[in-house]
């Protein structure tokens, strides 16, 4: 946006001082091109992620698959017969490939589109959910009953909530910043929460070099990119996750990092923290759209109650792996 009107201030600077009278029609044509560039750029790349996160995120599993670890997750909740999930989504900004867009608030869409519509096939965990509360810049709830493999009733609560306030950047440091600033405390809160309470905890965002998680707008350099020199010395979403953890006794059983080499990013000062627990992480530097495949892959392999070597066939295109606890 900011480009696009300094392209217009520099065309009607054109128009009236270098052309004349025939400038006022120049800069309304430009004015309409600049628009309509404008219009088609961001709806074509919106229109091209609701395509990446929506459409060819296509459920699957085999017969043998469902159920197949069952107990293991059984025996581990921290509240018998209820399984908590939650996914925390980060400010997932795109000022480092030039662009104002703030994309989790579509991860949160995808997200909550795959969990409530209907089932697939036999035995699908991650279909089906029923709101329970979903206001607006808070975290939202889906619970659904699933029956164990010997008729017992468990209740799955998925909680979820995103980081960005507005899907775009811009407004985000300036119209809404306030907003921005309260959202993204309430989602670290969350996420405080969550490594506290539950037994599932994703992460989905930025790892900012090993400064995150984070679930805020990037502290940036003066060429708006992000700062990450700033964040490879401060670490503060990582500082913020391990004071979390030396508080919680009882540590997720699953936990995922679903962000740019977070195996080589925390893995060795997370391990000690999960040594029983099961730990997805990815090996590279890795295109967004890998990240939010391994979210929802390692959510349908999670509901179905699939093996570890299951999960891991299913992320096996993604670079994400799993560190086996149990």
């Amino acid at each position: 946006m900011v480009f696009c009107l300094d392209l217009y201030q520099g065309i009607v600077y054109f128009a009236f001082f270098r052309c004349g009278k025939w400038g006022e029609s120049l800069v309304v044509f430009s004015l309409l091109a600049v628009f309509f560039t404008f219009f088609l750029n961001i709806h074509g790349l919106q229109a091209q992620m609701i395509e990446s996160f929506v459409l060819q995120y296509q459920p699957s599993a085999q017969p043998e698959d469902v159920r197949s670890c069952e107990a293991d997750y059984l025996t581990r909740l921290k509240t018998p017969g209820v399984l908590n999930i939650a996914v925390a989504l980060g400010y997932s900004d795109t000022i480092d490939e030039g662009f104002n867009l703030v994309t989790d608030q579509w991860v949160l869409k995808t997200v909550v589109t795959q969990l409530t519509k209907g089932c697939q096939y036999s035995g699908q965990g991650f279909c089906e959910f029923i709101k329970q509360y979903s206001e607006p810049h808070e975290v939202q709830l889906y619970s659904r009953e699933l029956l164990t493999s010997d008729q017992r009733k468990l209740l799955v609560n998925l909680y979820i909530m995103n980081s960005s306030y507005d899907m775009s950047h811009e407004d985000n440091l300036t119209t809404y910043q306030e907003e921005q600033r309260l959202k993204s405390e309430r989602v670290q809160s969350f996420y405080g929460w969550a490594l506290q309470q539950a037994d599932v905890v994703f992460y989905e965002g930025h790892s900012r070099d090993g400064g995150g998680p984070d679930f805020s707008p990037p502290r940036s350099n003066k060429n708006e990119t992000v700062d990450y020199p700033w964040y490879r010395k401060n670490q503060p979403g990582l500082k913020f996750l391990l004071a979390q953890l030396n508080q919680v006794t009882t540590k997720p059983m699953v936990f995922g990092l679903f962000s740019c080499a977070s195996q080589q990013h925390f893995q060795k000062k997370l391990s000690k923290y999960f040594n029983k627990s099961n730990t997805i992480m990815s090996t590279r530097v890795v295109e967004a759209h890998y990240t939010k495949e391994a979210l929802l892959f390692s959510l349908e392999s999670l509901l179905n109650f699939e093996c570890s070597d299951q999960l891991s066939q299913r992320l096996k295109d993604t670079s994400f792996i799993i560190n086996r606890g149990f």
